[in-house]
């Protein structure tokens, strides 16, 4: 049979022109919004519509521009998986910026305050309560007057005193791997009283700092930029930085001049600090020192440093066809080994319209290019007729002045979104306008692919992570999922926003894939072990029980570690899961306790004292010293209850307090167990666990081994054996006779959620408890016999979907100062961030929801 392709086809036919090789499909058509979204760029610094703030809110600009709307990432209760929550618009914005466009959202260095920026210039902002879906305001629009000159092209927060905690580094060492943590303050300079300020610089050169007093009232320091005149015409861009030296700001203006500044920032009085029973004394008062350091004519921007990608080409890219669409001033990296932080650098990029100009149509120049300088400080050279000149003062030398060296262009043959830092700052991450995203080790610009040194690992990035192409299902078709970028704070996970207003969820994955199983239950064994190794945890509180309240990283781990187990609330935790969520519950109880003594009576705590069935997780929670311990804390707290109730006069118990202790003293001597007699209990526990440890020859320095393996594995170690034999055959058996043995084997105990048996599933499908106050919530009550139910709010933690029923703050001033001092107004006892949520009366419905995509979904 003749071959098909012999007659009756023709080759030009199928594959377009002659001699080609092309499928004769049409040009790529630009991706929607993208020319809108280059000339927002290229006409207004500050154009940024989604924002990922620290405490997990991610607000963002709506489609048309007049609402600002607020998610979060939240763990979904049917079955555990990440998706964003529920798209929450915030009513205070449209209202404080009266219908006019927004341009641009920032959050605070904390994440707790978010500014809005209109085309007006108009700034509002507003802070996170109780809750991320609850935003109150703080400061209105109103107060500024807006016109164009006053539109901000740039911005930047104070930042708040505080110590940041990082690692520098991982490096393999023998097999096993080491870790570089460092410790740095944040740097200056900090508002007095430790309220929120920002700086903003306006399109006709004015530079503003709006700064909240302690009166909770807003107040403006305006100034005028020197060298921003008439003949400057108009600023379009400004970035800031701060360092140790002041602040750094460069400007760019309409006719391509760059500007830098040195901004010094002082107070007076320089420390705002209120004296309890005292009036208040006089505010802090800001003022601007501003000090020209340089300026720079972009005229020649892309005649020099060309790289050696494009020496051969032997006419430069013409200037007039680029425009500066970002500007920013990079923070320079810290060294935790040398103990310094390197001097900051200026990144501009620029780029070609997305349509060919008729007037040069032979342009071949990339897309997008990028520019550097490097900030160096140099000496002043004087000329030498100044040293015939007296001068008055002796050994007198000239200030170093600040020198702009620039660096090597990098060309990008697509066109550039949107430039981050992350990583602490030592990653540039790079958006493409074809989704994709390079990231760049900022020292060197290279290049990171995990494709280099296995053995050390400094980011996510260089260790082979990356964020994959978004693919349809069309053939060889990408989808660009939006043109606006903003980056968790750990830059694990992103979200985009078109311009249709959809916001998606992009996660990074390793570059050279997974299959299935890797991420199987060794080796998330494996992660948490690093985890507590790395922070470091010691797991080993036998004799440093002081320390459990304190220590800053032990709820974070057990948050971690109960979190890799939860496979929705309806499902019941593995052992690994359930050791650290009980522990959570009981250093919850230990610490509430603690703050309550603390509040109410001030008075001193005492001093501590000294200190097989594997599948039991009562017996995995005694015999670990970090739980047993909070144990010991909560018999501590409820002895002082009883015994304060019992010594105090009832007549001096006024109002709701007679009701509350007489109410908690009759549950405690009812109770099956006493507490001197749990009491008793705890201390067997302790002495036989030290007898093992003893037996075994194990000192202080074997012991965190055995202990992590209890917390972490949810094993009993060979070690514990023998205590676990005295418990069962001496120390319980003691006690029979002090403990009421029938109650508690008929008491109802499902309202916990520990057990396996039917009673506690069927409880879990039925009522929801609180997980501060540990009470069963109370259901929506119907309201008449059309069987409609009143609608009550709730919050629910978006990492472990425990609910309280708390939705406003507390009214005396001693509930909120504990409270607040607890952190629990904004996150929950496992360190996740509150959510509002309406409480319908099916604890197994929650109110619709979208999933990663965007989609309305309903969780059940």
């Amino acid at each position: 049979m003749p071959l098909i392709m012999e007659d009756g086809i023709n080759m030009d036919d199928l594959f377009g022109e002659p001699n080609s090789l092309e499928l004769g499909m049409p040009a790529a058509s630009p991706i929607k919004g993208l020319a809108q979204c280059l000339d927002e760029m290229r006409l207004l610094g500050c154009c940024q519509k989604i924002v990922w703030s620290r405490m997990g809110c991610i607000a963002s600009i709506s489609q048309g521009g007049l609402r600002v709307n607020v998610r979060y990432l939240q763990c979904r209760p049917s079955d555990g998986k990440w998706v964003l929550g529920e798209e929450t618009s915030l009513a205070p914005v449209l209202e404080a910026h009266n219908g006019n466009q927004l341009a641009h959202i920032s959050w605070n260095e904390t994440g707790s305050e978010l500014a809005v920026v209109d085309c007006s210039g108009r700034i509002s902002i507003y802070s996170i309560s109780i809750a991320l879906n609850s935003i109150t305001g703080l400061r209105q629009a109103s107060f500024d007057s807006g016109d164009d000159g006053s539109q901000v092209v740039g911005m930047m927060w104070l930042n708040t005193y505080r110590h940041i905690h990082a690692f520098h580094q991982a490096a393999k060492v023998n097999g096993r791997w080491a870790y570089s943590p460092f410790r740095r303050r944040s740097t200056g300079p900090f508002h007095p009283a430790n309220k929120g300020a920002l700086i903003c610089v306006t399109r006709a050169g004015q530079i503003k700092l709006i700064y909240q007093n302690p009166d909770s009232k807003w107040a403006e320091l305006p100034a005028e930029l020197k060298n921003t005149g008439y003949s400057d015409r108009l600023l379009t861009h400004a970035s800031m930085t701060a360092t140790q030296d002041g602040i750094l700001l460069s400007t760019y203006s309409a006719c391509q001049k760059m500007c830098l500044y040195r901004v010094d920032i002082g107070w007076n009085p320089s420390q705002w600090e209120p004296t309890l029973g005292k009036p208040p004394g006089q505010f802090p008062v800001p003022t601007f020192r501003l000090i020209h350091c340089k300026v720079d004519m972009p005229s020649n921007i892309l005649n020099v440093n060309r790289g050696p990608d494009h020496s051969d080409q032997s006419l430069p890219f013409l200037n007039s066809v680029y425009s500066l669409t970002r500007l920013e001033i990079m923070p320079g990296q810290f060294d935790s080994l040398a103990g310094s932080t390197a001097n900051p650098w200026i990144l501009a990029v620029l780029s070609k319209p997305l349509h060919a100009i008729h007037d040069y149509p032979d342009q071949q120049g990339p897309p997008s290019v990028i520019l550097r300088w490097h900030l160096e400080s140099a000496p002043q050279i004087l000329h030498s007729k100044f040293d015939e000149v007296p001068s008055k003062k002796s050994n007198a030398e000239a200030k170093p002045k600040m020198e702009l060296r620039r660096l090597e262009d990098i060309y990008c043959d697509k066109y550039i979104v949107s430039v981050d830092l992350i990583e602490h700052g030592a990653v540039l991450a790079v958006s493409h306008d074809d989704s994709s995203i390079t990231c760049y080790e900022t020292r060197t610009m290279t290049v990171l692919n995990g494709l280099g040194d296995s053995s050390t690992v400094t980011c996510l990035a260089q260790a082979g992570f990356h964020y994959p192409l978004e693919t349809s299902g069309a053939w060889l078709e990408l989808i660009w999922t939006g043109l606006h970028i903003a980056f968790s704070p750990n830059a694990c996970v992103a979200v985009t926003l078109d311009v249709d207003g959809h916001v998606q969820l992009r996660v990074m994955e390793h570059s050279f894939g997974s299959t299935e199983g890797l991420y199987d239950e060794k080796a998330r064994t494996t992660f948490i072990s690093e985890v507590y190794r790395a922070l470091p945890v010691n797991c080993n509180f036998t004799a440093e029980q002081d320390k459990l309240m304190s220590h800053p990283y032990i709820p974070r781990c057990l948050s971690l570690q109960a979190g890799l187990g939860f496979k929705g609330r309806l499902q019941r935790r593995n052992l690994s899961s359930a050791v650290p969520w009980a522990s959570l519950q009981l250093r919850h109880a230990s610490v509430l306790f603690a703050y309550f003594f603390q509040y109410n009576k001030g008075g001193q705590t005492e001093s501590h004292d000294p200190v097989k069935n594997s599948s039991s997780l009562p017996l995995l929670v005694l015999l670990a010293s970090m739980s047993r311990a909070f144990l010991r804390f909560i018999c501590r707290g409820l002895r002082g209850v009883h015994a304060g109730f019992a010594s105090t006069n009832p007549a001096s118990l006024v109002g709701d307090s007679r009701v509350y202790y007489t109410e908690i003293c009759q549950t405690l001597e009812s109770s099956p167990v006493r507490i001197d007699v749990y009491e008793k209990f705890l201390a067997g526990v302790d002495s036989a666990v030290k007898h093992a440890y003893q037996g075994a020859g194990f000192g202080d320095a074997e012991r965190p081994g055995p202990e992590k393996e209890l917390l972490v594995n949810a094993r009993i170690p060979p070690v514990l054996t023998t205590a676990v034999a005295t418990l069962l055959r001496q120390t319980v058996p003691a006690l029979k006779s002090e403990i009421n043995r029938m109650a508690i084997y008929l008491g109802d105990y499902s309202w916990l959620g520990f057990g396996n048996d039917r009673r506690t599933a069927l409880y879990r499908k039925q009522r929801e408890v609180d997980i501060l106050k540990k009470c069963p919530l109370r259901p929506p009550l119907p309201l008449g016999i059309d069987g409609r139910v009143a609608l009550l709010k709730k919050r629910r933690c978006v990492r472990c979907t425990e609910v309280s029923g708390d939705t406003n703050l507390p009214r005396s001033l001693l509930s909120f100062k504990m409270i607040a001092k607890l952190s629990l107004l904004r996150s929950c006892l496992c360190g996740g961030m509150w959510v509002l949520e309406t409480d319908t009366g099916d604890v197994g419905v929650r109110t619709a929801s979208t999933n990663g995509n965007g989609n309305k979904v309903s969780q059940s």
